[in-house]
């Protein structure tokens, strides 16, 4: 699985928040790898940071599969979660979003955007002197080694460089 920087800034994120926030530090080890796991999925699968669990046995199979634990046990889990705001859930909606500290911020959705018309757009084509910027082209016209032998012999002009 290939892991954007956005999605390892997000998981970072995660990590920093199972030691910094005292919510989540409050919740029981189960309920923190729960949640841990949730987020995990939002991240790496929604990539807007929202899951729609709307349709019939969505919440049930997100529960099994993704958090490993019962669909009683994940709704009584996301209730906690919106209560003490580790996570979004729109009971009304039926959607579960990340919180606010794991969203993407408006670089990175900027930056997908972009990504999503194709990117940059390559830069003008240049030719002849213009397009050879490169050191050794500067090196090349102050070094005496470079097809400069007349006037190595002719010594250093008056800025103190050979040429």
């Amino acid at each position: 699985m290939k892991v954007s920087a956005t999605h390892r800034t997000q998981l970072a994120k995660i990590a920093l928040m199972q030691v910094e926030n005292l919510a989540l530090n409050a919740l029981d080890a189960v309920m923190v790898l729960s949640w841990v796991r949730l987020c995990t999925y939002l991240i790496l699968n929604c990539p807007d940071g929202v899951l729609n669990v709307s349709f019939p046995g969505a919440l049930s199979a997100l529960a099994r599969t993704k958090v490993f634990c019962d669909e009683n046990l994940i709704e009584t889990y996301l209730k906690t979660y919106a209560e003490t705001q580790l996570i979004t859930w729109d009971q009304q909606a039926k959607t579960i979003s990340l919180p606010s500290d794991l969203g993407a911020t408006a670089r990175q959705i900027a930056s997908r955007e972009n990504g999503r018309k194709g990117g940059r757009p390559p830069g003008k084509a240049r030719k002849g002197k213009l397009q050879d910027n490169r050191q050794s082209s500067i090196m090349q016209r102050w070094s005496p080694f470079f097809g400069q032998g007349d006037k190595l012999s002719s010594g250093l002009n008056e800025d103190g460089f050979y040429g």
